[in-house]
């Protein structure tokens, strides 16, 4: 299978607009940011601002109107062919993007480290694989970059076999999985580090720990803003429940805390509306079955 063209031609076409200046058509805040060559485009500057893209609408408008516009304006290029393009091949991989994310997680997982790179060479010659070549990541704007990195990959699936054995973080980092239990205990342990911290000896260490703790209290201090979920997992899991949380507040912010008290009644109410909510939705289901 060939390779695709990554180069797409993405020229705009303008009609000259009576006697006006550019920056009487396109406008100061434009034309101070037009490169001074010109450079073919890909689908890696494809992106662009809502602000400036708002301008050459009504810019096109302007054109419409003016009498020397070609053929009503319908010449003027809005768009970037390359973003567009890169839209359509997205859309045809959706249905197989849980397959091509495996992929790109353990090309990512062997290029994070020279260490693990070296060795996934190692499995490379181990295996007899003969390509020079070595795998590469895909870039988001790059329309046709996925199709060069599930093209390497493909090649190479024996030394990633053999780099699961011969390689002992591998599969640890791929056997990791984040749940609502370890962000609980993390903000809980990052919240115990952080009190200390301000209370050191050290002004420079105190002085970053107080910052680090307005930072923190800014988004988890606020009983009525922060999200309940993180503690709904530890008290339906039966190892801990809800004397868990009351304990961790008593360690977190102390005996007696108005806060700690505070939150732990938020919680219970949060989680009592979720309960409802849940109910109110299985005996509507249960009415229609049995009506």
């Amino acid at each position: 299978m060939g390779q695709p063209n990554q180069t797409i031609p993405t020229q705009s076409v303008m009609n000259e607009v009576g006697s006006a200046t550019t920056t009487e058509v396109v406008g100061p805040e434009l034309v101070n940011t037009q490169p001074t060559k010109k450079k073919k485009a890909s689908a890696s500057g494809s992106r662009q601002s809502s602000a400036c893209y708002d301008h050459f609408i009504r810019l096109h408008d302007d054109l419409v109107d003016t009498p020397t516009a070609t053929w009503d304006g319908k010449c003027f290029h809005m768009r970037c062919v390359a973003h567009i393009l890169n839209l359509v091949v997205n859309e045809g991989l959706k249905d197989k993007q849980l397959s091509i994310t495996s992929v790109r997680d353990v090309v990512r997982f062997v290029k994070s480290s020279p260490h693990r790179e070296a060795k996934f060479k190692e499995c490379i010659e181990f295996t007899g694989i003969t390509c020079k070549k070595l795998v590469c990541l895909d870039v988001s704007t790059n329309w046709n970059t996925t199709y060069l990195m599930l093209e390497a990959a493909e090649k190479f699936q024996d030394a990633f076999d053999k780099l699961e054995y011969e390689e002992s973080s591998y599969r640890e980092f791929f056997g990791k999985s984040v749940g609502l239990h370890s962000a609980f205990h993390q903000v809980s342990v990052v919240y115990c580090e952080l009190k200390q911290a301000t209370m050191s000896l050290s002004g420079v260490f105190a002085s970053v720990g107080g910052d680090m703790m307005e930072k923190y209290n800014r988004y988890w201090r606020c009983a009525t803003k922060m999200n309940k979920s993180i503690y709904f997992g530890i008290i339906l899991d039966s190892r801990y429940k809800l004397s868990y949380i009351e304990w961790t507040f008593k360690d977190m912010y102390g005996v007696g805390s108005v806060f700690a008290t505070g939150l732990i009644n938020s919680i219970k109410e949060s989680l009592q509306k979720l309960y409802d909510c849940y109910k109110q939705v299985d005996d509507q289901k249960h009415n229609i079955q049995t009506s």
